[in-house]
């Protein structure tokens, strides 16, 4: 056999249990993503609002105490109030209150002092003119700015010859335009600060001033278009705007780490989704091949008892259950041909026993009467009995006037219809066609005071359902009663 059926089931199993975790992978990857976008969604919300957060408070205190000073310090009023001898101890005063200011404040990398009664800049312990200091041109700027407050990011440099710093500077007037306080933040030690919240590696922050300039890009703006929501470094998840600074926070992940990100866990749900796939391979082709085990200890089965009856016999086996049923519908047939055989040889075998109970051939004792009694179905009555003979008379004209099949449908009405008398009687009676003209039939006769009514009743009663429905006449004969089957 060469398992046709065994390959069908799993190419019936194979292909919806592929499609089925095909689909399971497809919704579960996808859930999956989406779980994690949400997961760092709020994840940068919550980084967006704490560098908001956090910008916020360092800015603001800086510029609160700026503005404390510049409104309450008696030393800086001071320096913007005397002139002549008294301005180097004025001068001193003035440091005094800057690295008060810059030890307070970490994040500051310088501040200097406009005073415009002399046109001078208070920077490092000394003063210079206004066209001398290299940040001339901003303080130009700022004095005809209509709002002075945090700008940059810009470059800055207290002296000619050295590098210019990324900084973002908060700017204070002081009096009614007498002169300016420039704090300069240091730039990258802010950004610094602000790394400290998150990995890098993963995720980035900008911070975009009023004018759209990216802090970290030194305050260059996006060309002349808006400010797209993504990013050059990748996908910007959230966004915040200050409201003291009015400056806008972008955070989001980076192109390229969030995919390695989110590969390490992909690789591994999917080593794990395939090693589920073949464990569920490997359990359909067992669980089918263990379902068709029976099967195929049937055809084998089948096979060998057929090889052994008839050697040499070969049989289809392109399909097993083909084969299983032409198998059986040959026993089907066969059992019916031996059930045919056995109920003809029954009805042989009664007859012959019907024979020799009348003929007394055979000697019977009761044990085996009573087997063989019960072998054929016959009452067990231990009544009286009787020997009735019904005969057809004027055989031959019956034999002229009906045919063979007609003869004996109406020899077998004949029976029924004593049988039924007998019934009608109360009592059973066998009767079996021993010769073509003769009805031979033993009657049970139950114990009873009007036993010879009962048979004269069953006897008159019977002849007339014969002349009733029946075109011939037959004649009866009764043997005297006896108290046993054998005589």
């Amino acid at each position: 056999m060469n398992n046709s059926w065994f390959r069908r089931l799993l190419l019936s199993y194979l292909p919806v249990f592929f499609i089925v975790t095909t689909i399971l992978f497809i919704i579960f990857f996808q859930v999956f993503n989406e779980q994690n976008r949400r997961e760092a969604l709020k994840a940068n919300e919550f980084l967006a609002s704490q560098v908001t957060q956090y910008l916020d408070n360092s800015l603001r205190s800086i510029d609160f105490k700026v503005l404390r000073d510049i409104l309450t310090n008696p030393n800086l009023k001071n320096y913007y109030s005397v002139t002549g001898s008294e301005d180097v101890y004025a001068g001193i005063q003035a440091v005094q209150v800057i690295d008060e200011l810059k030890i307070e404040y970490p994040l500051i990398d310088s501040i200097y002092l406009v005073r415009y009664n002399d046109d001078t800049v208070f920077s490092n312990g000394k003063a210079v003119p206004i066209e001398e200091f290299p940040d001339a041109a901003f303080i130009k700027d700022s004095r005809a700015a209509a709002t002075q407050k945090w700008v940059g990011a810009r470059s800055f440099k207290a002296f000619p010859t050295e590098e210019g710093k990324q900084v973002i500077t908060l700017i204070r007037g002081v009096g009614n335009g007498i002169g300016l306080v420039v704090v300069n933040v240091d730039l990258p030690t802010l950004q610094k600060s602000i790394m400290q919240m998150y990995d890098p590696e993963f995720t980035f922050v900008n911070i975009f001033n009023r004018s759209g300039g990216n802090l970290w890009d030194g305050g260059k703006q996006e060309s002349a278009r808006e400010v797209s929501p993504k990013m050059a470094s990748g996908e910007v998840f959230s966004e915040f705007t200050s409201s003291y600074s009015g400056w806008k926070v972008q955070t989001g992940l980076n192109n390229g780490k969030i995919v390695k990100f989110a590969l390490q866990f992909y690789n591994i749900w999917f080593v794990f989704a395939v090693a589920v796939v073949l464990i569920g391979v490997v359990w359909v082709i067992y669980v089918t091949r263990r379902n068709y085990k029976p099967i195929q200890q049937i055809v084998t089965l089948i096979e060998t008892v057929a090889s052994q009856k008839q050697p040499g016999m070969s049989q289809p086996k392109d399909n097993e259950f083909r084969f299983i049923q032409t198998t059986l519908e040959q026993m089907i047939n066969q059992t019916r041909q031996y059930q045919e055989e056995h109920e003809e040889n029954l009805i042989l075998q009664k007859k012959y026993f019907f024979q020799e109970l009348l003929e007394g051939t055979r000697d019977f004792t009761g044990n085996e009467l009573i087997a063989e009694m019960n072998r054929f179905k016959l009452p067990q009555l231990e009544d009286r009995w009787a020997v009735i003979v019904v005969e057809i008379d004027q055989y031959s004209r019956f034999m002229e006037e009906y045919h063979n099949q007609d003869q004996s449908l109406l020899k077998f009405v004949l029976s029924s219809i004593l049988q039924e008398s007998a019934r009608h009687e109360g009592t059973e009676v066998w009767a079996e066609w021993i010769s073509d003209q003769r009805l031979y039939a033993i009657l049970w006769i139950p114990e009873m005071e009007k036993g010879e009514e009962t048979e004269e009743r069953l006897l008159a009663g019977y002849l007339d359902r014969v002349g009733q429905y029946l075109n011939f006449t037959v004649t009866i004969g009764i043997g005297r009663v006896a108290v046993d089957v054998r005589g």
